[in-house]
């Protein structure tokens, strides 16, 4: 899994946040839904157990 870099500062309020790049699909305004579960600490840190999960 590659790291995705900072985004920077957050935009200001009321502007529209440019499209980027999560892995190959794009996310962002006009985009379909991207979904991102989150699973805390449960993984403890192993990224393959982290994989693991998201898959179960």
């Amino acid at each position: 899994m590659e790291s995705v870099p900072p985004a920077g500062p957050a935009p200001a309020a009321g502007a529209t946040p440019a499209p980027l790049h999560v892995g190959r699909r794009l996310v962002g305004p006009g985009q379909p839904v991207f979904v991102i579960a989150e699973i805390g600490v449960n993984h403890n840190g192993d990224p393959d157990l982290a994989f693991r999960l998201v898959e179960a």
